[in-house]
């Protein structure tokens, strides 16, 4: 008989084994953690489409379809900032409102087309309009509306 006691393999085989099957259980069974994770209300998402759907209606060029003017654009989401309630959003709902483009955030003159409270990648019920601005995205741009 002889009194081999647990060799250095035999501790880093059951310890890469029991992590092996945390692993997987983790990975089939993704919603595990989801009770922990705030959801989205159909009223987010409804408010989210109704305040893109305002910025878009209050910038858009007289006479075409998608093509917003950028000052315009600019001055109604900053008037939604300003005055909120105007637009029946309430105090404690939190929103942004941002225009992109292939390399980030839509600028002219120094000034970015991005306002409203500052999201850090939470969970938010998001809506995503197509925009053409002539003066700086002329292919088109993405006018993102996130309100949590």
């Amino acid at each position: 008989m002889t009194a081999r006691g647990q060799t250095v393999n035999d501790y880093l085989l059951g310890i890469v084994l029991l992590l092996l099957a945390i692993v997987i259980v983790f990975g089939y069974f993704p919603g595990l953690f989801q009770p922990f994770e705030e959801e989205v209300d159909d009223e987010q998402r409804v408010m989210a489409d109704n305040l893109a759907t305002e910025l878009v209606e209050n910038s858009t060029v007289p006479g075409t379809d998608q093509t917003v003017s950028f000052r315009s654009l600019n001055r109604s989401i900053d008037a939604l900032v300003d005055d909120s309630a105007r637009v029946g959003v309430p105090e404690w709902l939190r929103w942004n409102a941002t225009v992109h483009n292939a390399s980030g955030v839509v600028t002219d003159d120094g000034v970015a087309l991005q306002n409203g409270s500052v999201w850090n990648d939470r969970q938010t019920a998001s809506t995503v309009r197509f925009v053409r601005i002539p003066t700086v995205c002329e292919n088109g741009c993405r006018l993102v509306v996130r309100v949590w």
